[in-house]
């Protein structure tokens, strides 16, 4: 029982790890040449939902309340951090100035502007060419396992197939992309929140073993006991 709990508890650290990495933006890779961009499936999936948007210079486009809660903790870590910097910084910081906020205004949702967006979804098409289908497909596959980590505590096998399914573009394009260290941390945790699920089921299924055996011996021994008990009344 005890071995199952703490099967339990590492679930949980698990998928909260893995659903973390997904929520908070982190990059799990980088493409080369202009237009640099920190591929983010969260961020990606955002940018196929703003793409029917029209966005002009003279009539900017609105994501939404949707998109912006969606990429508002990861705008919230970066902004953070950017605070922190300005603050400790010995050049000074202008106490006023967008830099030495702590979190991004909601209202405005300057992190999650359609042209940004938009600019994004193009360079993902000139990155990994034919190969930007499955990038989409990895995205929202991954988005979903982070959902399911937090609800039930793993992402069970859709963990691991968002890995697979990002993985296969960033190596046929690898002279245009460079996977992170996010990558290893994310294929590692899609890994365990898969394994981990059927340990605690092995687990489990040991310990109602032993139970069955214990109460199979007691039961013998009960007989035995009783066995004993009538041939002293016979004698």
């Amino acid at each position: 029982l005890e071995r199952a709990n703490a099967m339990d508890l590492q679930k949980r650290l698990v998928g909260v790890v893995f659903a973390a990495m997904i929520v908070l933006q982190m990059p799990l890779a980088t493409t080369r040449g202009p237009g640099v961009i920190h591929l983010s499936p969260l961020k990606v999936v955002a940018a196929q939902l703003v793409l029917p948007i029209h966005d002009t210079p003279d009539s900017p486009g609105d994501a939404g309340d949707t998109v912006r809660a969606m990429l508002y903790p990861g705008a919230c870590l970066e902004q953070s951090w950017r605070a922190w910097k300005c603050r400790t910084s010995s050049h000074g910081c202008d106490a006023d100035g967008d830099d030495a906020r702590w979190f991004p205004d909601f209202s405005t949702g300057r992190y999650a502007r359609v042209r940004d967006l938009h600019i994004m979804d193009k360079g993902l098409t000139r990155a990994f060419h034919g190969g930007k289908g499955q990038i989409v497909a990895g995205s929202f596959f991954a988005v979903v396992a982070a959902f399911l980590s937090l609800v039930r505590g793993h992402a069970g096998t859709l963990g691991l197939f968002s890995v697979v399914t990002l993985a296969l573009p960033m190596l046929t394009s690898s002279s245009r992309c460079t996977p992170s260290p996010y990558m290893l941390a994310y294929v590692y945790a899609a890994y365990h929140t898969m394994k981990i699920p059927d340990r605690r089921k092995l687990a489990k299924k040991r310990e109602e073993m032993k139970r069955a055996k214990e109460a199979a011996a007691a039961l013998k021994a009960a007989e035995a006991k009783e066995g004993d008990g009538d041939e002293k009344k016979e004698n």
